[in-house]
C-alpha cells in the first residue's frame, strides 16, 4: 500500500495542478469576455444577456470544487485517514481511487447517497440539490 499510497499522492497533487491550470485560464477568459461585454454590447437590454459567460462561471466554480477535494484528500492523506470511507468506515478499493483520486466514499455509499438525492417525476429521475433537501423544496 506504500507505493500505491505514493503514487496517489503525486496523482493528487498533479490532478489540482491541472485544476489550478484550468482555473486560470477559465478566470481570464471569463474576465475577457466580461470586458467584450462591456464594451460592445449595451448592459440594458435583455437581448445582451451573455449565457457564455455563466457558463465560464459555472466551469470555474466546479474547478474550486474540485481543487477543494483534491486539497482535502492530501490532507487525510497526511493524517492516515485517506482510503477510507467517510460513511462506512470501510477501506476505499484501490481501483476507485486511482479513477477518483479525491473522493471520500466507497462506490456503494456514493450510490446510496445519489438515490437519496434523486426523485422521480412523471416516471423520470430528478436530482435534488442539496440546497432544496436542506429547505425541503422539492419542485
Amino acid at each position: 500500500m506504500q507505493l500505491a499510497g505514493r503514487k496517489l499522492k503525486e496523482m493528487l497533487m498533479e490532478k489540482k495542478t491541472e485544476l489550478e491550470l484550468e482555473l486560470i485560464e477559465l478566470s481570464c477568459r471569463a474576465k475577457s469576455n466580461l470586458s467584450e461585454m462591456a464594451t460592445n454590447v449595451s448592459r440594458e437590454h435583455p437581448a445582451d444577456y451573455s449565457p457564455p459567460q455563466d457558463i465560464s462561471l459555472s466551469l470555474i466554480q466546479v474547478r474550486k470544487k474540485m481543487i477543494a477535494k483534491c486539497q482535502e484528500a492530501l490532507e487525510r492523506l497526511e493524517r492516515g485517514e485517506y482510503g477510507i470511507c467517510a460513511y462506512c468506515g470501510c477501506e476505499i478499493p484501490i481501483a476507485r481511487l486511482m479513477s477518483v483520486p479525491f473522493t471520500d466514499k466507497c462506490i456503494e455509499c456514493k450510490r446510496e447517497i445519489e438515490e437519496e438525492d434523486t426523485l422521480y417525476v412523471n416516471g423520470a429521475k430528478r436530482r435534488i440539490s442539496k440546497m432544496r433537501r436542506q429547505h425541503n423544496i422539492i419542485f
